[in-house]
């Protein structure tokens, strides 16, 4: 079914001539996204004959035309179309709009403007040939005003009904408005475009899907205008910094802004007042200025009207701030204006309000200004800029504003911004080095000497061969910590860091059974900072899901969940936060609740629960590990791609081993083959999680790979090895299973036992019933249930596994559990439950499981025959008129049923209807 959702025309203006051209209303040729329940009412209030039509109200760009040119198309054929169109120069001359249409009546018929109306309405009477008029009045804000009475006339008088655009009530013409109060126009206010119908738009214009995070990126930079959506798209493709990438459209480059979109930015800042112009400017560089200090800059009236018109918003932080509504017109502004004008507007700025006191918004604006300006940064601004921009993510700015200070290098706080900078974009030998130059400088600073060895832990513990040095790190911060006076800096026990450092490394290590007892206290001392506490909670939790604590580690989750939506957390510390919980999730087997963790929030200006590349990844990690590897590889291919880029947590061998998997899942062979040759020649250090979530689904891309744990069609090169069995995959499974027995972590053995007997092994089926513990979640039910079954022919148990495994969304293990039930079923009822189940899994796994793609892969006679048996006739009736045995009639619906994977001529019925 065609959608008919948005604003989008592909060439807005070339339709609006075209009205104008034909007095009709043209369709528009592009896409049409969202917008459903506006262009319903809209199409309904030109019905009503209780109003005179509707107003529509929305910023420039917005998809007002567009709209309205959708919701003619209903019309088109019954009414006789006009397009009145304001203008900045039209709305000087008399009858600028109407110009078009009086210039066919006799010059006597404009001298008054009584005979102009007069004339425009036999004039119009004469076009329509009977049909009612309707006037689409576009721009209705820059109407002049003789234009303005002319179409009320007209509309006032029955002679026309009204479709009014306008940018907004105010700069409307008051007799439009007065219509709207009255209730003779029904009004319709437009708003950008949610970034999920951003991400829709962009698919449609580019053909294709679209990675997570580039619609994310799309949507920031265009704050949802559906124009400038439409501009930026063409623009990123024709540079090459949106590119298709194993069938899904990423940006692979910065942003381009040179051409037609940085020409609609500038004319419209053209059309701008100087002191408007001037607040736009001053906010493209500041980013964001208290709005004390914007007024003490520039006039409150002219501050309104840009309010108003939607080119800034008043941010209701304390105290108030101002910003641009729009990256992209930010970012045009600042590469169009001139560096003497720049500097005039940086000291008019420097002149109001110090470095010192510049709040955290305005902060890293302020600081890349500066530098553009060639003003070198002090020191203490350096940092604090350096610092909020790690913490907002963009550890490259972070990096400048440090190396931006004279002699940065023999400052420890300045390499540690330097170093943390380093480690972000994954250059960690470089981070290394300048932080073992520099901790010893920093021994008469005891705290700052420990952020110093804290930092340089995190950097060696990931380069391989260096562990030794890492634990070291660690050691010597516990004794400097032991040895402490306390607390008599101001900030938390350093004794309280060594223990988070401790416990972290312990994670690292996979020795969650070993945590420091302390790390219970830090996590329940509501006296030291919510961050600290967080971090200790996210450690614990895992700890504890892994170690056979599940109900302990959920309900830290809780507290987790609360804490993270505190709105002083750094965008950093949420994301670590909200990536900890969907682990600790996914561990436990709460699929279901790790879907809701990354599904789009309302009101949220982004998708998911995690941003960008992190989002992607647990996203996919989660529909791989389900089953579903059309939708994991659409979301594990471009964070891939960016990982390989830039990998600060050391995640891109995962990334590999899950699209792997998926890629084996769909049959593609050879992309699973390269996706496990790059596994390969991975060197980092991996942290314990991501090593084990590697390994796991590694081994499961051979098995699959060799046809093993696939349901439908396995990878060609399957059905060679399909003798040698799984045992060789087992084995591995088994090994890694007895690896985290050792380390006392049964939720993570029970995963790789769990793994191994779905794959047919009773050695791994034994140890699931006889090791795992009583607190595993999910997942350790779903495992003991399985092997339950596989031992002893149960296909009670094996059909309960499957049931909660589909309730959980698990589809691939809720069909092979499923399967596997059938042929030990207590009766006929159980194995036609099993068999239901088996079926309505296998379809949820990949599209092309679902009925409406089977089925026209079906033969006509076998469509026909399916839809006449789901309709009702007997096997009986239907020999009769194929002039065909009943047996045979049978034996060809039970091939349409193994075709379209349905269990009866019911459940036949029931989908097809």
């Amino acid at each position: 079914m065609e959608s008919r959702a948005l604003g989008a025309a592909a060439d807005p203006a070339a339709d609006a001539d075209a009205v104008r051209r034909g007095h009709g209303a043209a369709r528009p040729r592009g896409v049409f996204i969202g917008r459903g329940e506006e262009l319903d009412g809209v199409s309904a209030a030109l019905r009503d004959p209780a109003r005179l039509g509707a107003l529509v109200l929305g910023g420039a760009g917005i998809g007002k035309t567009v709209l309205a040119l959708e919701a003619l198309q209903a019309v088109q054929e019954t009414h006789h179309i006009v397009h009145v169109r304001g203008s900045a120069v039209s709305s000087k001359l008399p009858y600028g709009a109407l110009g078009y249409l009086l210039s066919e009546l006799p010059e006597p018929a404009l001298a008054h403007p009584v005979l102009a109306y007069q004339g425009l309405a036999r004039l119009l009477r004469r076009k329509a040939a009977g049909r009612p008029v309707l006037l689409l009045v576009d721009n209705a804000h820059e109407l002049d005003a003789l234009s303005v009475t002319a179409v009320i006339q007209l509309a006032l008088s029955g002679q026309a009904r009204l479709l009014v655009l306008a940018r907004g009530l105010t700069g409307a013409a008051e007799e439009f408005v007065q219509l709207w109060s009255d209730g003779r126009l029904k009004r319709f206010d437009l708003a950008p475009f949610t970034p999920a119908e951003a991400e829709t738009l962009a698919s449609r214009l580019l053909g294709g899907l679209v990675s997570r995070s580039a619609a994310e990126e799309l949507w920031a930079h265009t704050a949802g205008s559906p124009l400038y959506m439409r501009l930026l798209v063409r623009e990123q493709r024709e540079a090459g910094s949106l590119v298709l990438q194993d069938g899904v459209w990423d940006l692979v480059a910065p942003m381009v802004r040179s051409g037609e979109i940085a020409d609609v930015v500038r004319a419209q800042v053209a059309r701008l007042e100087p002191g408007q112009r001037r607040i736009i400017e001053l906010l493209a560089f500041a980013g964001e200025l208290p709005l004390e200090v914007l007024l003490r800059l520039s006039d409150p009236f002219e501050l309104d009207r840009l309010e108003e018109d939607g080119h800034l918003r008043v941010l209701p932080s304390i105290p108030p701030a101002v910003q641009l509504n729009q990256r992209l017109m930010a970012e045009v502004v600042r590469e169009s204006v001139p560096p003497a004008r720049s500097r005039e507007l940086w000291e008019a700025l420097a002149a109001v309000v110090s470095a010192v006191e510049i709040p955290a918004g305005t902060l890293l604006g302020f600081a890349a200004w500066s530098i553009a300006c060639g003003v070198p940064l002090a020191a203490p601004t350096a940092i604090r800029a350096a610092r909020r921009a790690r913490h907002l993510q963009d550890p490259a700015s972070a990096l400048r504003f440090v190396r931006n200070v004279p002699g940065y290098a023999l400052e420890p706080e300045l390499v540690l911004e330097e170093a943390s900078a380093l480690h972000a974009l994954g250059r960690l030998e470089e981070a290394a080095a300048v932080l073992e130059a520099v901790q010893p400088r920093a021994e008469a600073d005891l705290r700052l000497w420990v952020r110093l060895g804290v930092e340089r832990h995190r950097v060696l513990r990931r380069l391989p061969g260096r562990a030794p040095e890492a634990a070291d790190a660690v050691a010597a911060i516990r004794r400097a910590a032991a040895a402490a006076p306390g607390n008599n800096d101001g900030g938390a026990s350093l004794a309280w860091e060594a223990v988070l450092l401790e416990a972290e490394f312990a994670a690292f290590e996979g020795r969650h059974a070993q945590f420091p007892p302390e790390l219970e206290d830090l996590y329940g001392n509501e006296s030291l900072p919510l961050g600290m506490r967080l971090y200790a909670g996210c450690l614990l939790a895992e700890a504890w899901v892994l170690t056979g604590r599940c109900g302990d580690a959920l309900a830290i989750v809780a507290w987790l969940e609360a804490g993270a939506a505190n709105p002083s957390l750094s965008p950093s510390m949420r994301d670590t936060v909200l990536v900890r919980i969907f682990e600790v999730l996914l561990a436990s087997g709460q699929w279901r609740r790790c879907r809701e963790l990354l599904a789009p929030q309302p009101g949220a200006g982004r998708v998911g629960a995690a941003r960008g590349t992190a989002g992607e990844l647990a996203a996919g990690l989660l529909h791989a590990a389900c089953g579903h590897p059309d939708e994991a590889l659409e979301l594990l291919l471009p964070a891939l791609a960016k990982l390989k880029r830039r990998d600060p947590a050391g995640t891109a061998p995962l990334a590999l081993a899950a699209a792997a998997y998926a890629s084996a899942l769909q049959g593609d062979a050879g992309r699973a083959e390269r996706c496990l040759y790059e596994l390969e020649r991975s060197e980092q250090e991996l942290a314990w999680s991501i090593r084990s979530w590697t390994r796991y689904f590694e081994v499961l891309a051979r098995a699959a790979l060799a046809g093993f744990g696939v349901v439908g069609e396995g990878p060609r090169q399957a059905k060679a090895t399909e003798a040698a069995g799984p045992g060789r995959f087992t084995a591995k499974l088994l090994a890694e299973a007895q690896h985290a027995a050792r380390l006392g972590l049964p939720a993570s053995g029970g995963a790789f036992l769990t793994a191994a007997a779905r794959l047919g092994d009773t050695e791994a089926a034994a140890r699931l019933l006889a090791e795992a513990p009583q607190d595993c979640g999910p997942a350790g039910e779903l495992g003991e249930l399985f092997a339950a079954g596989l031992l002893r022919n149960d296909g009670a148990a094996l059909l309960q596994a499957a049931r909660l495994a589909s309730a959980e969304g698990n589809d691939l293990f809720a069909c092979q559990a499923a399967a596997a039930a059938q042929p030990y079923a207590a009766d006929q009822l159980a194995a036609r439950q099993a068999r239901e189940l088996a079926n309505a899994s296998f379809r949820r796994l990949r599209p092309e499981h679902g009925l409406r793609r089977r089925f026209g892969m079906l033969g006509r006679f076998e469509q026909e025959l399916a839809v006449a048996a789901a309709g009702g006739k007997s096997s009986s009736e239907l020999a009769k008129e194929l002039n065909l045995s009943p047996r045979t009639v049978d034996w060809h619906l039970g091939k349409i049923y193994v075709k379209l994977h349905v269990s009866s001529r019911a459940e036949l019925a029931e989908l097809l209807t």
